[in-house]
């Protein structure tokens, strides 16, 4: 009895020390809303190579995949709609420490829906196409 005991505790305290999964959510920065079925560009550290495409679920959530190598920051472009941070070069690059203790949310220059961050979470904003969108490019 005292095994099993020792075997539950054992497999509890590693559950907890476990880290949680790095999410990014992607929010309609109009009005609140999750947007479903976005893709997502992800670089870790620099924006070279190949994008790593993520795609967000029904409830405009997406799980970041963990980096092959010790990574600071990420990099996030929003592929189908419009980002709603100002364009600023170099992009943006956004701390995982940061995001890990606190969470972050991403500028939104679209209006100003009330949406909570949480640990673990980047919180992007972005709006739909609309025709005009491009058009003095």
């Amino acid at each position: 009895m005292a095994v099993v005991s020792f075997s539950l505790t054992a497999c509890i305290a590693l559950a907890q020390d476990a880290p949680k999964p790095l999410v990014l959510r992607v929010v309609d920065g109009r009005n609140g809303s999750a947007v479903v079925h976005e893709d997502v560009n992800l670089w870790y550290d620099e924006m070279d190579g190949r994008p790593i495409v993520l795609r967000t679920d029904d409830n405009g959530v997406a799980v970041l995949p963990p980096p092959l190598s010790p990574a600071v920051r990420i990099f996030v472009v929003p592929l189908e709609s419009i980002d709603c941070r100002k364009p600023v070069t170099p992009p943006l690059a956004y701390s995982l420490r940061t995001m890990m203790d606190i969470g972050i949310s991403a500028e939104n220059g679209c209006g100003a829906p009330l949406v909570r961050r949480r640990s673990g979470e980047l919180v992007l904003f972005v709006r739909g196409r609309r025709w005009y969108d491009g058009v003095n490019k």
